[in-house]
């Protein structure tokens, strides 16, 4: 799953790929961290993480996705929370940030 941020929007794309989360970029790292939290997807900022909103993410990534879609999001949150990449109870997952150049 890769959530994209430009200088106009933040959005959720590839959601059916469970296995990988990242946020890439299109827009300076400190400016991707404002859109981020204005739109209520960044929850906390450190220089090139980003953490998630995990409810918010699923809510967002699971349009139009299949009646096994939510399982396996499930799955992959707890694969990060066994992973230490989570936090605040499960309801934040850390993702990496890439800014393209």
């Amino acid at each position: 799953m890769l959530v994209r941020v430009t200088v106009d929007s933040v959005e959720v794309l590839e959601p059916e790929v469970l296995t990988a989360l990242s946020v890439r970029a299109e827009i300076a790292e400190v400016d991707a961290f404002v859109a981020l939290s204005q739109d209520g997807l960044g929850i906390r900022f450190e220089p090139g993480l980003v953490w998630l909103d995990v409810a918010g993410l699923a809510r967002r990534a699971a349009v139009d996705q299949d009646a096994g879609w939510p399982e396996r999001y499930a799955a992959m949150i707890g694969y990060a929370a066994s992973q230490g990449w989570t936090a605040d109870g499960d309801s934040i997952v850390r993702a990496h940030l890439e800014v393209a150049s």
